[in-house]
């Protein structure tokens, strides 16, 4: 595979992993069936423009619903534009997304969808045409150090699942309704969920932020060295909820972290 394209698939993979790991955790913190919370519940507020995205179902009092996009192109459909901030022991930099027109390639309706990839080290850009049916890459080209490459079919789409990474907050590739309760006790530790808001480009959400403390004898904090997990959850989607921020704190006092930090929905 060319320099270019090596680099900027790297950024990508590395960028996502502060919060894939700790999306997964979040998920099986969540047993379905588990007491409500008492108190006052939050009351639901609809973005500004409401995607068209429709629920597959209506959570209780005190659930959230992950029902949320099963693939990058479904994500496409709902938002016109996305930032992803992270943050790692290594690495800091960011990912943005933002379609800024349709085409037609190949005879596929497609979304254009400009990239832009800042690292520590550089930053790269490129251009992607996703299908509209389909949701995989149909060209690509990227730019990088004055040197620009296109490339179509399966390199194209290899290359764009991979670049396209940074959408995966947004992703979940099951349905999961589940009840939140104040405090719990995990297997490997105690979990706390607090109810509050959030803002993201000007537009406020409710959220829930998880934090999940690792007992000391546990092999997460003795073998992997983690000692606390904190999830951000907001309401991008009446009664529907997404990760937009991750963040896996390490026994040595390092953190590994990524964020959401822009997003404009259709």
């Amino acid at each position: 595979m060319p320099a270019i394209s090596t680099k900027i698939l790297l950024i990508a993979i590395v960028g996502v992993v502060a919060v894939g790991a700790v999306a997964y955790v979040a998920i099986t913190m969540m047993p379905p069936g588990a007491p409500t919370p008492t108190g006052t519940q939050p009351q639901t507020t609809t973005p500004a423009t409401t995607p068209t995205t429709p629920a597959t179902g209506t959570p209780g009092p005190g659930q959230i619903s992950f029902q949320g996009f099963k693939k990058p192109g479904d994500v496409l459909n709902s938002i016109s534009h996305m930032k992803f901030t992270y943050t790692t022991k290594d690495y800091s930099g960011s990912i943005e997304y933002t379609i800024v027109g349709e085409e037609v390639v190949g005879g596929e309706q497609c979304y254009k969808v400009e990239a832009i990839f800042v690292s520590t080290n550089y930053t790269q850009h490129g251009t992607l045409w996703i299908s509209k049916s389909s949701g995989e890459c149909i060209k690509i080209t990227l730019s990088y150090d004055g040197e620009e490459q296109t490339f179509t079919g399966q390199i194209a789409k290899m290359m764009g699942r991979g670049i396209l990474v940074g959408l995966t907050p947004l992703i979940h590739y099951t349905d999961i309704t589940s009840s939140i309760v104040g405090t719990q006790v995990w297997p490997h530790g105690t979990v706390t969920w607090t109810f509050t808001t959030i803002t993201i480009s000007g537009q406020t959400f409710n959220a829930y932020v998880m934090e999940a403390t690792i007992n000391p004898n546990d092999p997460m904090y003795t073998q992997s060295k983690i000692s606390k997990i904190i999830v951000k959850l907001a309401e991008l989607q009446p009664g529907k909820w997404f990760f937009v921020y991750g963040e896996t704190q390490y026994t040595d006092g390092t953190s590994a972290r990524g964020e959401i930090v822009e997003i404009t929905l259709k």
